[in-house]
């Protein structure tokens, strides 16, 4: 059942389907029941959908970031290579 964000940091509360996003993951199924397949859904609050996501990597369930963020030296050492 959801009942709060699914981003570990983030105590938010489940209360609407309006709010946020909801993720619907396919879960590995057990060794001895290989063609069952479980379904769970996790939902982000709607400040942390705008920046994560909710992925299944190597069996785990994470949240991971929808954009890459490069450091504030990365871009200007780019910027400063092209010219």
């Amino acid at each position: 059942m959801l009942s709060k964000c699914a981003h570990p940091a983030c105590f938010a509360q489940f209360r609407y389907l309006r709010q946020g996003k909801v993720f619907k993951v396919h879960m590995p199924a057990a060794a001895d029941r290989a063609h069952e397949q479980r379904v769970e859904y996790f939902w982000l609050c709607e400040n942390c959908a705008l920046a994560f996501k909710v992925v299944l990597r190597e069996g785990a369930v994470m949240t991971v970031p929808l954009y890459l963020q490069l450091a504030a030296g990365v871009a200007t050492e780019s910027h400063s290579a092209a010219a």
